[in-house]
């Protein structure tokens, strides 16, 4: 059985790391059983911690999707981008079977950092790896991105990605006036089953999806709440929509040209911090 620096070696982010930085973080990890069901983490969740499978099975899943978008095995990283970026857990992450997880504690990393710079600098090259990565495989259509928006932000929202990051359509759940060269997803035939399966896949041929959200609820509003990555508002959004959705992904922005700007640039993944320490965080990549 390979030993456990060969299995960090493994992993991407550990990859290029000298033997003594990554002999220091095997020594931080913390090996601990989770029971078939057991919640690893939480959708919306703060990031303490990430997680390399040892054995068994982890599941991945997104909103209120029973199926799973992703299977972790063996070898694979669970949580490792929520805790270096500092933002919270973009999926719930269940044991699939009984596992047994390497964990390294936010603690533990701060600690690791301060003892051992090149770790900061190695972490830092490699996020901006994978974002690069991420970016080109969702220009290449792998998902689609959702987004809801609140008010009337939806139509700038969408003109603003479609500006910026590949193709987009709205999914008008209200009344709404959409300019031409913005396609409009039919709502007649979508259903609030049909829309949570697509998930974590490809919707329409679309890269991004906007939907505008009407004022009452709706099974298939509740559905766009629960696939959405972002809600973006001019007003503080409805309890029902708080409820399901982590208020660190809700952009409330005053409806003016440059608060959609921004919005945008978050909402498709184009203003990355990372959060190397509990001192702050630091700008390492604009995919653009």
């Amino acid at each position: 059985m390979a030993s456990l620096d060969d299995r960090l070696r493994a992993v991407p982010f550990f990859r290029a790391l000298p033997a003594d930085d990554l002999a220091a973080i095997s020594g931080q990890l913390h090996l601990r059983t989770v029971r078939k069901g057991a919640i690893v983490f939480r959708e919306g969740d703060t990031a303490d911690a990430m997680y390399l499978v040892d054995a068994g099975q982890l599941e991945v899943l997104r909103g209120s999707a029973a199926r799973p978008v992703a299977l972790l095995g063996a070898g694979s990283v669970a949580g490792e981008l929520a805790l270096l970026l500092g933002e919270p857990r973009s999926a719930t992450v269940r044991a699939a079977s009984t596992c047994r997880l390497w964990t390294l504690t936010r603690e533990d990393l701060d600690r690791l950092l301060a003892a051992h710079p090149a770790l900061a600098l190695e972490l830092s090259a490699e996020l901006g790896r994978r974002l690069v990565t991420t970016t080109k495989r969702l220009a290449h259509g792998d998902v689609t991105r959702f987004t809801v928006a609140l008010g009337d932000v939806a139509v700038p929202l969408a003109e603003a990605i479609a500006a910026e990051s590949g193709t987009v359509g709205v999914l008008a759940l209200r009344k709404l006036e959409v300019p031409r060269g913005i396609p409009v997803i039919p709502v007649a035939k979508l259903s609030a089953d049909r829309l949570v399966a697509h998930a974590g896949r490809r919707f329409e041929d679309l890269d991004h999806v906007v939907v505008a959200l009407p004022r009452t609820r709706s099974p298939l509003a509740t559905a766009a709440v629960d696939v959405a990555e972002w809600v973006v508002t001019a007003d503080a959004p409805s309890a029902w929509i708080t409820a399901r959705h982590p208020p660190a992904r809700v952009i409330v922005v005053d409806g003016s040209v440059p608060a959609i700007s921004s919005a945008s640039r978050r909402v498709t993944g184009r203003a990355v911090g990372l959060a190397l320490s509990s001192g702050g965080s630091k700008t390492v990549a604009h995919a653009g």
